[in-house]
């Protein structure tokens, strides 16, 4: 992935444009990234266009217990609650080595949209990322 194979004014476009938001997680979470269990938050506005800079929290254990996930979610939706108003929605992607269960990746994704919700924001999409490829979860 480089930024030659996005479209020339991606960074204007909503996220949810097809096949936009894997792209950009491809090329956003480095293989670097992928290695260290990476989590991409990428705040964007009401409009669904991405914010200049997105976040990157490296070294998180994807199986950790329920009560931890709850807090790192719960701790970024606070962050994703004082993004300008009306409710700003936002990317979010898990990166590993290898690919995750199921079950840890529905986990992550549910707390992620109770999380979001509890403070009246979206969540416009949510992704695994391993150094072989990018895939979109389903609700």
């Amino acid at each position: 992935m480089s930024f030659n194979d996005l479209p020339e004014n991606w960074t204007l476009l909503p996220l949810d444009t097809p096949g936009l938001a894997a792209d950009v997680v491809d090329l956003v979470l480095t293989i670097a990234d992928r290695h260290q269990n990476c989590l991409l938050v990428e705040m964007c506005n009401a409009d669904g266009i991405g914010y200049p800079s997105p976040i990157k929290v490296p070294h998180l254990h994807w199986t950790c217990s329920a009560g931890e996930r709850e807090e790192i979610m719960t701790s970024l939706a606070q962050v994703a609650a004082q993004f300008p108003q009306p409710a700003p929605n936002v990317l979010l992607a898990l990166s590993s080595p290898h690919p995750l269960p199921e079950t840890v990746v529905d986990a992550w994704h549910s707390t992620a949209q109770s999380a979001l919700s509890d403070v009246n924001c979206q969540l416009l999409g949510f992704y695994t990322s391993t150094p072989q490829e990018v895939v979109e979860v389903s609700a």
